[in-house]
């Protein structure tokens, strides 16, 4: 069953909420729990979404404490967090003026955690007009809601979901618009410059059958949803795909998450934070939906050990009455520069073929020399999901160089995701100089 939160008396939202192609990075999720005691109740509760300060906002709707009433419309109810991710506060809806006899909803949270946005316009009576509205956080606490001016913000059909970013540039809608192909797709607005292009139809991602609940997480890039299409485990499920590039529309074809998420029953409305706390709604066998909770987890590859080499033996020297004369063989002079490089994970600029021409001429004519590749990234995202791509780093640059007749034995790599800046994180100047590959050259076994 798809229990759906109402928008206004006509619309309704369903239950619900760098130039390279992105891949999925290796997630684990563990088994999903219910948020048993204080956020979950005999009401139902959805869209949850838990901001900077760990704090849960979330949907609770059939309640008699609501503002509406227990069938008037729904209400923004808030839990304070805590070190738990499963722990929290007893939770309310006495949260300024963001509550009234409308259908209310918090569909997205600044990065810094001082702007809510909310559903619906509350510059009419009720919230009844459809749009969405931003109310910023004061000393008194959130002020009075105001409408978000997007000229190309625009809702089509009967139902819409809604997802706005974390730097507010960009918002997902779910809803039956322009091109769909299915009862609700999913589409794009987005900020360039100073306009606001769209809606734009995702590429990649919607079906013929239903593409609700969107959430972006912009840490690792990847737009989580739920849809009914065939292969799931049951209702709607949970899928993700990941942001192609810097396009806002083109996206990678989708992937259900595993069983430890999805069930035989609704599961949607799924947010994650940057350390992999997740939440999302489940329906109960009653019809009504809690928030349940799930880690997400990013998996990095272990470096597989370099083979261990056995000791040569010492030569035999034959003692002669007259002792040999020994010439000592120089050892090989290694060249000491350090090469970087900084091209995308599938192209090559002009400039940085150059630089893999040198290394790749310097290793072919000159046996005695190895070389190691070392992978950096900024300190954008986890730490987790930078040594994944500080790894990936490293093997593109050892792939392009195998590609040019360089021996794979001859190449070692490793990777330090942030821990090795050249230049200060603050500034966007300065992480696209920490987003590199060093390369060095380093003497071979052999030749010592």
């Amino acid at each position: 069953m798809v229990t759906r939160i109402f928008t206004t008396g006509v619309l309704a939202l369903g239950l619900v909420s760098g130039l390279i192609a992105q891949e999925f990075p290796k997630l684990e999720f563990s088994t999903s729990q219910s948020l048993e005691g204080k956020v979950n109740s005999s009401a139902e509760e959805t869209y949850p979404l838990v901001a900077p300060d760990k704090s849960m906002f979330f949907v609770r709707s059939f309640d008699a404490r609501n503002v509406g009433g227990k069938f008037t419309g729904h209400d923004i109810w808030q839990a304070k967090g805590s070190e738990s991710p499963t722990s929290f506060s007893s939770p309310s809806n006495s949260i300024g003026t963001l509550n009234n006899q409308g259908n209310n909803a918090v569909v997205g949270i600044s990065s810094d955690g001082n702007r809510l946005y909310l559903m619906n316009s509350y510059e009419v009576e009720n919230s009844k007009k459809i749009g969405i509205s931003f109310s910023d956080r004061t000393e008194n606490g959130w002020e009075a809601p105001k409408s978000l001016d997007i000229p190309a913000l625009s809702f089509k059909g009967t139902f819409y979901g809604v997802n706005v970013s974390g730097d507010g540039n960009s918002l997902f809608l779910a809803m039956d618009g322009e091109g769909s192909t299915g009862k609700e797709d999913l589409y794009v607005i987005y900020k360039e410059g100073s306009m606001w292009k769209g809606p734009s139809r995702l590429g990649g991602v919607n079906t013929v059958d239903r593409e609700i609940a969107p959430y972006y997480d912009a840490d690792r890039q990847l737009l989580f949803f739920a849809s009914n299409r065939p292969g799931g485990a049951g209702d709607l499920d949970i899928y993700m795909s990941a942001r192609q590039g810097e396009s806002w529309t083109n996206w990678s074809a989708a992937q259900a998450l595993p069983a430890s998420v999805n069930t035989e029953n609704f599961d949607g409305y799924f947010s994650v934070n940057k350390n992999g706390d997740a939440y999302f709604a489940r329906n109960k066998k009653g019809g009504l939906s809690d928030v349940f909770y799930t880690k997400m987890s990013v998996v990095v590859d272990e470096p597989e050990p370099e083979p261990v080499k056995e000791p040569e033996p010492d030569p035999v020297v034959v003692k002669k009455e007259e002792p040999p004369v020994v010439v000592e063989k120089p050892k090989p002079v290694v060249p000491a520069e350090v090469y970087v490089v900084h091209f995308a994970f599938e192209g090559v600029s002009p400039k940085e073929q150059e630089v893999l021409n040198t290394v790749a001429k310097a290793l072919n004519e000159n046996k005695a020399i190895n070389v190691k590749l070392v992978g950096h990234t900024d300190n954008i995202g986890t730490l987790a999901i930078n040594m994944s791509y500080s790894k990936r780093r490293a093997e593109v640059v050892k792939s392009k160089l195998m590609g040019m007749g360089v021996s794979s034995t001859r190449i070692s790599t490793d990777w330090k995701a942030f821990n090795g800046p050249v230049q200060t994180n603050d500034t966007p100047e300065g992480r696209a100089a920490n987003r590199r590959t060093e390369i060095s050259f380093v003497l071979s076994e052999k030749a010592k």
